[in-house]
């Protein structure tokens, strides 16, 4: 959604009923089918997004057996269309207390004139089966998926069959962990796996595809360790590409933290990233530099945070280069627990291109929790926008210049 209003009405209801081993849902539902290669409905408010299905949802337990079983329509990122209808069922198993085994399908149909010959066939179809080992301090993941499309609507002629278009998608993870000390590494290949309604796993700290799914494959490994039990530390590298492309995202990032008595704690994290055919008119982008991270408590329940970093950018554009020093700042205080005062503020060294040819951006943020329920929050603020990314999905968000007032309310 954008900085004006889209939907008016209740945008969500539902009922549902849960017994035992046993959980029915009707109206607006979210489900995940194993890593998110076959499907995943969610809500993320980083980039304002709400993908979710009307339709319904059984779920049942049977000794080491759960199935889950759906159908509905879901809502197409950020235009609150429900055009598409799926249905699907995943199954898992416990088959020892080391081994699960699990299995889904998803089947898109062809929706709209009821007199088309296609009316209710399926126009895509997603398989996958996965499996999870757990020994001694070990946990191995793997993911193995399919995709066949057997349609596409043409604004003309409706739907009409395709040929050859076949997708295929494989994820690992392993996890090692012991006190004070963890290790992760995974993988993927993906190939023909941009479907509408998935998020692959990124294997990235970015939380970023490549291109959606469609033609990319990586990893990412990453070590956390405490030597001491108010110090942690992070050391993480990634690396994804595509192959017909060009695409490429590549991080290092190092973090280390404290701790403090009292409640507080200190961060500081250094990143390196290198972007390349990522975004519209980039060629290529790299960064680098440190950030700073901090909470402090204060006398009467009251407490201080913020952030300050530096970054320094090298910008290839598709007839230009560009080279720039960058500074975020934010500054908050907490009262009581009950109400925040922030100020932020962004500065670079130069005018920057996709940031409408502007180097400075200010916000000031006031915000009361009327009560366990109630928050409201008022904001002045210039904003840059530009491409925020979660889960594995991408929106450009608009610059934005002027106030800001949001009420939120849990019933």
């Amino acid at each position: 959604m954008e900085d004006t209003l889209t939907f008016t009405g209740i945008n969500k209801r539902f009922f549902e009923y849960q017994r035992n081993n046993f959980e029915a849902r009707v109206g607006n539902c979210y489900a995940t089918f194993g890593s998110g290669l076959v499907l995943r409905t969610f809500e993320d408010q980083r980039i304002h997004l709400d993908r979710d299905f009307e339709g319904g949802k059984i779920i049942g337990l049977w000794r080491d057996l759960e199935g889950t079983a759906l159908a509905g329509k879901p809502n197409k990122d950020w235009s609150n269309q429900r055009e598409d209808l799926f249905c699907g069922l995943e199954v898992k198993v416990n088959l020892s207390q080391n081994y699960n085994l699990g299995g889904s399908y998803l089947r898109l149909v062809a929706t709209g004139n009821v007199n088309d010959p296609s009316w209710s066939k399926p126009v895509e179809e997603l398989f996958e089966i996965n499996n999870k080992i757990s020994l001694l301090d070990f946990e191995i993941y793997q993911n193995y998926a399919r995709r066949f499309t057997w349609g596409k609507l043409d604004p003309l002629w409706g739907w009409i069959g395709t040929d050859n278009l076949k997708g295929k998608a494989f994820y690992q993870s392993i996890n090692f962990s012991l006190p004070g000390f963890g290790f992760l590494l995974e993988i993927k290949n993906y190939r023909n796996f941009d479907f509408k309604y998935n998020a692959p796993p990124t294997c990235n700290r970015s939380e970023r595809l490549v291109n959606n799914g469609k033609d990319e494959y990586g990893g990412q490994i990453e070590t956390t360790f405490s030597p001491l039990s108010a110090w942690s530390f992070l050391v993480n590298a990634s690396l994804n590409s595509s192959k017909k492309g060009g695409q490429k995202l590549s991080e290092i990032h190092l973090e280390t933290k404290k701790e403090f008595l009292n409640g507080g704690f200190g961060e500081l994290t250094f990143l390196f990233q290198q972007e390349k055919k990522l975004e519209a008119g980039i060629e290529k982008k790299q960064f680098l530099g440190p950030q700073i991270r901090f909470s402090l408590p204060l006398p009467k329940n009251n407490s201080a945070s913020g952030e300050v970093g530096y970054q320094y950018y090298q910008m290839n554009y598709l007839t230009s280069k560009l080279d720039y020093h960058f500074l975020p700042l934010l500054f908050s205080l907490n009262f009581h627990s009950w109400y925040i005062i922030s100020l932020s503020g962004e500065f670079s060294s130069k005018s920057i291109p996709e940031y409408e040819n502007k180097s400075q951006w200010f916000g000031l943020e006031i915000g009361w929790d009327l009560s366990e329920k109630h928050q409201l929050r008022v904001r002045y603020s210039s904003e840059r926008g530009g491409l925020v990314c979660s889960g594995g999905i991408c929106r450009y968000e608009p610059a934005f210049k002027g106030l800001k007032i949001s009420l939120s309310s849990r019933i």
